[in-house]
């Protein structure tokens, strides 16, 4: 299976619910590591992804940091 466990992180802050609290508390890039963390003790076997339709210096910065970790599998880039 494929897991969508990351999906636009970088703006996570623009609706005011749970994932903007979280993201104020921890940081986008420490919101993700533990998504991706959690996701693959859910299902060791599922391939985790991250995905963003901004991808400029924000994202990159996200991702630099949890794909040198080794905690995805794979990057989404939206289009619509």
């Amino acid at each position: 299976y494929d897991w969508d466990v990351a999906n636009e992180a970088t703006v996570a802050d623009r609706h005011d619910n749970a994932f903007r609290a979280w993201f104020h508390r921890v940081g986008p890039t420490e919101m993700v590591r533990q998504a991706l963390t959690w996701a693959r003790e859910a299902n060791p076997h599922a391939t985790l992804l991250v995905n963003d339709y901004n991808l400029g210096p924000a994202y990159e910065q996200l991702l630099g940091q949890v794909v040198l970790e080794g905690l995805c599998d794979g990057l989404g880039f939206q289009s619509h």
